[in-house]
Protein backbone atom coordinates (compact mmCIF):
# COMPACT_ATOMS: atom_id res chain seq x y z
CA UNK A 1 0.00 0.00 0.00
CA UNK A 2 1.56 3.28 -1.19
CA UNK A 3 1.45 6.34 1.63
CA UNK A 4 0.27 9.96 0.97
CA UNK A 5 3.37 11.02 -0.46
CA UNK A 6 3.89 8.55 -3.14
CA UNK A 7 0.46 8.84 -4.34
CA UNK A 8 0.84 12.80 -4.72
CA UNK A 9 3.90 11.39 -6.52
CA UNK A 10 2.19 9.42 -8.61
CA UNK A 11 -0.88 11.62 -9.16
CA UNK A 12 1.90 14.31 -10.51
CA UNK A 13 4.02 11.59 -12.39
CA UNK A 14 0.67 10.54 -14.35
CA UNK A 15 -0.50 14.18 -14.99
CA UNK A 16 2.43 15.01 -16.85
CA UNK A 17 2.75 11.82 -18.97
CA UNK A 18 -1.32 12.36 -19.61
CA UNK A 19 -0.91 15.79 -20.96
CA UNK A 20 2.40 15.00 -22.97
CA UNK A 21 0.55 12.34 -24.81
CA UNK A 22 -2.61 14.97 -25.54
CA UNK A 23 -0.39 17.33 -26.36
CA UNK A 24 -1.23 19.49 -23.85
CA UNK A 25 2.68 19.74 -22.37
CA UNK A 26 5.39 19.37 -24.38
CA UNK A 27 8.74 17.90 -23.73
CA UNK A 28 11.71 19.44 -25.22
CA UNK A 29 14.71 18.45 -26.88
CA UNK A 30 17.28 19.87 -24.30
CA UNK A 31 18.07 19.41 -21.25
CA UNK A 32 17.57 22.58 -18.91
CA UNK A 33 20.71 22.32 -17.17
CA UNK A 34 23.54 21.11 -19.58
CA UNK A 35 21.13 21.42 -23.07
CA UNK A 36 22.26 17.69 -23.66
CA UNK A 37 19.57 16.15 -26.28
CA UNK A 38 18.33 13.20 -25.35
CA UNK A 39 14.57 11.89 -23.86
CA UNK A 40 14.10 13.98 -20.68
CA UNK A 41 12.63 13.51 -17.31
CA UNK A 42 10.59 15.65 -15.95
CA UNK A 43 10.96 16.96 -12.02
CA UNK A 44 9.05 18.23 -9.83
CA UNK A 45 10.71 21.05 -7.47
CA UNK A 46 7.01 20.66 -5.94
CA UNK A 47 4.79 18.34 -6.31
CA UNK A 48 1.35 20.44 -5.31
CA UNK A 49 2.30 22.14 -8.90
CA UNK A 50 1.42 19.11 -10.88
CA UNK A 51 2.07 20.32 -14.68
CA UNK A 52 5.66 22.67 -13.37
CA UNK A 53 8.56 20.11 -14.09
CA UNK A 54 12.00 21.07 -14.91
CA UNK A 55 12.96 19.19 -17.98
CA UNK A 56 16.02 17.07 -17.38
CA UNK A 57 18.94 14.60 -18.74
CA UNK A 58 18.63 11.13 -16.60
CA UNK A 59 22.23 12.24 -15.47
CA UNK A 60 21.32 15.73 -14.42
CA UNK A 61 17.88 14.69 -13.18
CA UNK A 62 20.38 12.08 -11.14
CA UNK A 63 22.24 14.97 -9.27
CA UNK A 64 19.59 17.24 -8.69
CA UNK A 65 17.83 14.46 -6.22
CA UNK A 66 22.10 13.47 -4.68
CA UNK A 67 22.62 17.45 -4.35
CA UNK A 68 18.87 17.75 -2.68
CA UNK A 69 18.99 14.70 -0.43
CA UNK A 70 22.86 17.00 0.17
CA UNK A 71 20.67 19.60 1.61
CA UNK A 72 18.46 17.29 3.18
CA UNK A 73 15.84 18.89 1.69
CA UNK A 74 12.16 16.68 1.49
CA UNK A 75 11.97 15.80 -1.99
CA UNK A 76 8.12 17.30 -2.48
CA UNK A 77 9.52 21.48 -1.61
CA UNK A 78 11.79 23.56 -2.82
CA UNK A 79 11.60 27.08 -2.94
CA UNK A 80 12.78 29.47 -6.27
CA UNK A 81 16.06 29.83 -4.00
CA UNK A 82 16.99 27.08 -4.00
CA UNK A 83 16.10 25.85 -7.29
CA UNK A 84 17.91 28.78 -8.39
CA UNK A 85 21.08 27.85 -6.82
CA UNK A 86 20.95 24.21 -7.59
CA UNK A 87 20.68 25.14 -11.35
CA UNK A 88 23.50 27.46 -11.08
CA UNK A 89 25.75 25.16 -9.42
CA UNK A 90 25.34 22.15 -11.94
CA UNK A 91 25.36 24.89 -15.08
CA UNK A 92 28.31 25.89 -14.18
CA UNK A 93 29.39 22.01 -13.25
CA UNK A 94 28.80 21.25 -16.50
CA UNK A 95 30.35 23.89 -18.31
Amino acid sequence: MLNIKDKIINLAHNKVNNNILRKKLIRPDCCYICNYKTKLHGHHWDYSKLLEVTWLCPKCHKMVHKRIRQMKHNILTCTDKEFELIIKMFRERSL
